[in-house]
């Protein structure tokens, strides 16, 4: 069946072969995550200094289904635990900034990737 096909790859490679006759709508899709996880580390960095839920949830809200489509779930969960920890109030200075650079990381990691491909296009 195709839809298992379709299971095992993201959506961003799905929609790369549909799209195969159109290559400025992959850039385009490209750089927009680019910065939509910049937007979202500026935002998330934000809600964990200052132990906002509010900001946090936002920021992970919006991240949530680009990250889906990109098939990066890993940023997503990380993301999601820095809310927990504020949530929770367990959260001590190290810890933030610990949860802030493993963010951090999982998003430039993305932003490599994407402009490397950039590039090769």
């Amino acid at each position: 069946m195709p839809e298992n096909n379709h299971k095992n790859k993201s959506l961003i490679e799905s929609l790369a072969e549909l799209s195969k006759d159109d290559p400025a709508f992959r850039k385009e899709m490209d750089v927009l995550f680019i910065e939509t996880l910049q937007e979202f580390m500026a935002s998330f960095q934000q809600g964990m200094q200052q132990a906002n839920l509010d900001t946090l949830s936002f920021a992970i809200h919006k991240i949530k289904f680009a990250v889906q489509i990109y098939g990066i779930q890993s940023l997503y969960n990380e993301a999601e635990k820095g809310r927990q920890l504020i949530q929770s109030k367990r959260q001590t200075p190290q810890i933030v900034q610990q949860m802030i650079a493993n963010v951090g990381q999982l998003c430039q990691q993305q932003i490599n990737q994407l402009k490397q491909q950039l590039g090769k296009a």
